[in-house]
């Protein structure tokens, strides 16, 4: 009877063990889905049209994504509140950049956890002014990656603007003051300006960068 009894407290507590790893296992494979549920999700909110630093789909604004706070990433996904995160850029064209300068948000101690990587573009704007006589017209070439330009009279009688052949600003007597003329997105060649003059043009452009971010988020 006491070896029974031996063996059956032996059989017992080998039970209880395996029960308690198998519940251990389950509850650590639990926190891996939930962490990867989250590291997709900031990925996906980073790169979404409507995210806290996109200019649109998949294009980071520099400055802003550099600078994005815990409280911008907790508003956009309230269930990363609590736990630890890291968001960090990475990538051929960066790769002089130092780690602190790649890890661009870190919470919390992030050990080991589940990883979400969207590839991305880091866009920054530039912006060339130039002086531009008209007389009868003059025509400028256009970066692709022009975005936006300004027309600013400065004498004379500039009555017209025209971007790759479409009339983008008409005044019949004269441009006055300045006016922002927002340019397609698929990309311009060609400005033509009519009349008798002289303006100041401003032409933004936009300078990218290709990245990947990558979102750790642990437990």
């Amino acid at each position: 009877m006491p070896a029974l009894a031996v063996a059956i407290v032996i059989l017992a507590s080998a039970t209880v063990l395996a029960v308690t790893i198998a519940d251990d296992a389950r509850t650590a494979a639990e926190r891996d889905v939930a962490s990867r549920g989250l590291a997709v999700t900031v990925a996906d909110t980073l790169v979404d049209p409507e995210g806290p630093t996109t200019r649109r789909r998949t294009v980071l604004d520099r400055n802003a994504t550099l600078a994005i706070s815990i409280t911008a990433i907790e508003d956009a996904v309230p269930a990363v509140r609590d736990r630890a995160i890291r968001i960090r850029l990475a990538g051929d064209a960066i790769a002089d950049w130092t780690v602190e300068d790649r890890t661009i948000l870190e919470r919390g101690s992030v050990r080991g956890g589940t990883t979400a990587s969207r590839i991305a573009l880091l866009a920054r704007s530039e912006t060339r002014t130039d002086r531009i006589t008209v007389d009868p017209a003059a025509e400028r070439a256009l970066p692709a990656t022009a975005r936006r330009l300004t027309v600013e009279a400065r004498s004379g009688n500039v009555t017209t603007v025209r971007v790759d052949d479409r009339v983008v600003l008409y005044r019949p007597n004269g441009i006055r003051g300045s006016t922002t003329i927002d340019l397609p997105r698929q990309g311009t060649d060609r400005l033509v300006l009519e009349g008798t003059g002289v303006v100041e043009l401003r032409v933004e452009r936009e300078r990218r960068t290709p990245i990947v971010i990558t979102v750790t988020v642990d437990a």
